[in-house]
């Protein structure tokens, strides 16, 4: 499974040290992670449009991946957004701490498609 984490610029370095120690902790070939920040500095500003204008911009590569974990305080829904570009998104907690416990629950599946919107 790939994955795609989009967050803020200041939490981005804090976002990819969780994202590399969960890695190392897992030791899951199968796996991978990558890690791309809006250009608002924190998640509580970001908007449905931010999202938008990164995937815009990774637009020729986001078929590579099977998911795109976007912060829980991002304004808006997101359902439209990545309808518009045939991605599964989801919707993340409010704490950049959860990621590992988010991560864990979508490979395990704990999640259902049409309730979690993807």
């Amino acid at each position: 499974m790939k994955i795609l984490i989009v967050t803020a610029k200041i939490p981005e370095k804090f976002i990819k040290e969780i994202v590399a120690s969960y890695m190392r902790s897992k030791n899951n070939t199968d796996l991978s992670i990558d890690v791309v920040s809006s250009e608002k500095p924190v998640a509580a500003l970001m908007n449905k449009f931010d999202l938008e204008r990164v995937l815009e911009k990774l637009k020729q590569d986001l078929r590579q991946y099977d998911l795109i974990i976007t912060p829980g305080l991002l304004i808006g829904d997101i359902a439209e957004i990545c309808g518009k570009y045939s991605v599964k998104c989801f919707k993340g907690t409010r704490f950049a701490g959860d990621l590992p416990r988010v991560i864990d629950a979508i490979i395990h599946g704990f999640f259902h498609r049409k309730r979690d919107g993807f």
